[in-house]
């Protein structure tokens, strides 16, 4: 058994029986799942890095045709002086940069700051948020002569 066969058989699934299988990421909702998945690592907040790549390659071993990665990005901040950093869209920017260059099929739109408020009503602070589930859901119908598997779902965590 080759490390390909050991993979697919024994950490996910053999892809033989299930034709052509499409792989949806919402990138958005990977840093929340790594932070259930590892709650005393990251008690105050996951701050590593996750791997684009590494999640190509997972999406490989199941021999997936067409991988699709939706990313909502942080617009530049317009009230920031000519030439300085604007560090949450620079990194914005990299991730939907690094999936092209894995060779995911990358669907973007700015993120919204969401105002939120405590259960007395008193403002605690804008959140950022970015809803994809309507494009997926749009992409999967449209798409759907294309596939006869996909792959989208939210991890149970205990």
């Amino acid at each position: 058994m080759d490390l390909q066969e050991l993979k697919t058989t024994y950490f996910l699934f053999d892809p033989k029986p299930f034709g052509r299988i499409f792989a949806f990421v919402d990138f958005g909702n990977v840093r929340p799942w790594a932070k259930e998945l590892w709650p005393e690592e990251n008690k105050f907040r996951f701050s590593a890095e996750i791997d684009i790549a590494k999640i190509k390659e997972v999406c490989s071993w199941v021999k997936t045709k067409k991988s699709f990665f939706y990313y909502g990005y942080f617009g530049r901040d317009e009230k920031l002086p000519e030439g300085e950093k604007d560090p949450r869209h620079n990194k914005s920017v990299y991730r939907i940069d690094k999936a092209r260059k894995n060779r995911f099929e990358v669907v973007t739109k700015e993120t919204k700051m969401i105002p939120q408020y405590d259960e007395n009503g008193k403002f605690v602070g804008k959140f950022p948020k970015c809803n994809f589930d309507v494009e997926i859901t749009m992409d999967i119908i449209t798409k759907i002569s294309e596939y006869e598997t996909l792959n989208y779902e939210t991890p149970n965590f205990p």
